[in-house]
């Protein structure tokens, strides 16, 4: 991850495009987390934030992705 600190923005468009497994959904939480402390993530997706829910496994997961 600190190889990417380097792009002051970063974005990753259609989140939700492609089913991801458990433990590619923790690591892309576990980026979103990583950015938040340092740089600008934007993330676009082609679902509602309602729909979320299918893209991180659990809520806790979705609602701090979300904030």
């Amino acid at each position: 991850m600190s190889r990417l600190d380097k792009y002051r923005v970063i974005i990753i468009d259609d989140i939700g495009y492609v089913k991801k497994t458990n433990t590619q959904t923790q690591v892309l939480f576990e980026f979103i987390a990583h950015r938040y402390e340092s740089s600008s993530l934007v993330i676009m997706a082609n679902q509602p934030f309602s729909e979320w829910d299918s893209i991180f496994p659990d809520n806790i997961m979705t609602v701090a992705a979300i904030d």
